[in-house]
């Protein structure tokens, strides 16, 4: 009786159940195909090569985890709306600021009108208006003048000035004053037609003298020279002395 022989050892490389020869296994280098790699692999591994060509990773350097579609870069958009708004309310709140600041220094127009005070009235003037006060004196020079050319008209027919009481009676005035106007004695401004000793204003003055320059009285001391005066509105005065 035959002895069983014992199992021939299986072929863990036979390749589809075949005993053909069993194909050592090749490591495969970058993306290139070892021999034998069926045409459809190759074309794979060749696709992947040439788009690997431009994305070269450095030596060293990890290759970058891929990014998935929850991990999108976040935006800006929301921070840029919020710095809008802090400027807004920024400025609104200097603008309102400026209007309480300018409002606080004027006064509303109540209380404008209620402390407000009419300006005090003018009150019209008394006093002469400058047409006015020119005609004043010229009136005082013609006065001046005309009393002048008496006097001088006296003297001549008389050897001698009157004196100041002479002139200032009307009996002798009329008497020896013939064609002069009373009134002419009378300043623009004045009260009477009396004529006094010294210059002053709104009145006129006359004064004789002797040769001398002193009081005369055409009794003892005649009367030879003579001073009529008139003070004008500037304060200056008109004067007539005799020849």
């Amino acid at each position: 009786m035959d002895e069983p022989k014992p199992d021939a050892p299986k072929n863990e490389n036979v390749v589809n159940g075949t005993g053909s020869t069993p194909v050592q296994p090749t490591a495969v280098v970058g993306n290139q195909a070892p021999n034998g790699t069926p045409d459809a692999v190759k074309a794979e591994l060749s696709k992947m090569a040439g788009s690997d060509q431009g994305h070269e990773q450095p030596a060293g350097v990890p290759p970058a985890a891929p990014i998935s579609p929850n991990q999108a870069p976040k935006s800006n958009k929301p921070l840029f709306i919020i710095s809008l708004v802090m400027v807004f309310v920024v400025a609104v709140g200097v603008g309102y600021a400026t209007y309480i600041k300018s409002n606080a220094k004027k006064p509303t127009t109540a209380q404008t009108t209620s402390s407000a005070t009419p300006p005090p009235a003018v009150a019209p003037q008394s006093g002469p208006t400058s047409i006015q006060t020119e005609e004043q004196d010229t009136e005082r020079q013609t006065d001046i003048n005309a009393v002048d050319s008496h006097l001088e008209a006296f003297y001549a027919d008389q050897g001698f000035y009157p004196t100041l009481a002479n002139m200032n009676t009307a009996s002798w005035f009329n008497e020896n004053m013939k064609g002069l106007d009373p009134a002419a004695l009378q300043d623009p401004q004045g009260m009477s037609e009396t004529l006094v000793s010294a210059p002053q204003a709104k009145a006129y003055a006359y004064v004789s003298a002797d040769d001398k320059g002193e009081a005369c009285d055409n009794v003892k001391f005649m009367c030879t020279k003579f001073y009529l005066t008139a003070v004008l509105s500037t304060g200056r005065q008109y004067q007539k002395t005799s020849l």
